[in-house]
């Protein structure tokens, strides 16, 4: 029982702990030099 309910618990804290560190990823490419709007031509 105490198994079941410690999963139920940590499967969301490691799903927002995952999400918090991938937005973070992506600010820092955001505000990294250089880092702009996509270019006019697509990327092939």
């Amino acid at each position: 029982m105490r198994a079941c309910v410690r999963g139920a618990v940590a499967g969301p804290v490691v799903g927002f702990a995952a999400g918090s560190a991938g937005e973070l990823l992506i600010r820092r490419a955001a505000v990294r030099q250089g880092a702009g709007p996509p270019r006019k031509e697509p990327r092939q």
